[in-house]
């Protein structure tokens, strides 16, 4: 080999080389450009749809929009609330009569690790038996008001089931339906509806009305009548 076609040769390895990395880089933008493109879209549309519960089928859920539940998959009933949680960044508010499927506690105690900030409006006469469960969350930074009734018969109840999620004057997002968050025996039994959107109207409607109760709530139960319903229920104040 004379010494011109080594040079030839050392040549077209100094232009393959970045050529091949060029490409490799390219390639690899493309790819998570692509991966990033189609997460955006998907979390759009699911922030956007109307689900229907009818016992062993979840429809409009994106992106199959048809999933049917059995014994092995039962986790599937909970993706949309999980995601709903999982994907908040900021603020989480929670109204709902009862919380009491272990899932969503776990998910509420990994949003409080990634610095979300949790708030949580509950029945108290739906929960005064998971004190246990309520304080943990409470330990963990996750704020929360049980609604008592004011009369003695506590007859009347906290019946709200929505969540508002990264609430800002410009953005938001809001899941509300008929489902009550209290066990999947009961969800596989009923036939349910939940709206997701990121209509600011409606979000910023229901953040509204999620402060308004909350203050509410708060002011109540810092009369001695509401703080003795509580602290003999065994929840910290």
């Amino acid at each position: 080999m004379n010494l011109l076609n080594i040079e030839n040769i050392l040549f077209s390895v100094v232009l393959f080389v970045p050529s091949l990395y060029l490409w490799n880089r390219l390639y690899t933008n493309y790819v998570r450009f692509k991966k990033e493109f189609e997460d955006e879209k998907l979390f759009y549309e699911r922030h956007n749809c109307f689900l229907m519960y009818s016992r062993k089928y979840i429809k409009g859920w994106p992106p199959t929009y048809t999933i049917k539940i059995d014994i092995n998959n039962l986790n599937l009933f909970l993706e949309p609330y999980l995601y709903f949680i999982n994907t908040s960044k900021y603020t989480l508010d929670i109204a709902v009569m009862s919380f009491a499927i272990n899932p969503l506690f776990d998910a509420l105690h990994e949003a409080i690790k990634k610095g979300v900030k949790v708030r949580l409006i509950v029945n108290f006469l739906s929960v005064k038996t998971m004190n246990m469960k309520y304080n943990n969350l409470m330990k963990a930074g996750v704020e929360i008001a049980f609604y008592v009734d004011k009369t003695e018969k506590l007859n009347y109840i906290m019946h709200s089931k929505f969540m508002v999620k990264d609430y800002n004057s410009c953005s938001g997002f809001l899941c509300m339906g008929s489902m009550n968050f209290t066990g999947i025996s009961t969800i596989l039994n009923n036939y349910e509806n939940v709206v997701f959107t990121s209509n600011m109207y409606i979000v910023e409607s229901f953040h509204k009305n999620f402060e308004k109760c909350w203050k509410m709530i708060k002011r109540d139960n810092k009369h001695i009548f509401n703080r003795t319903i509580l602290t003999d229920a065994g929840f910290i104040q």
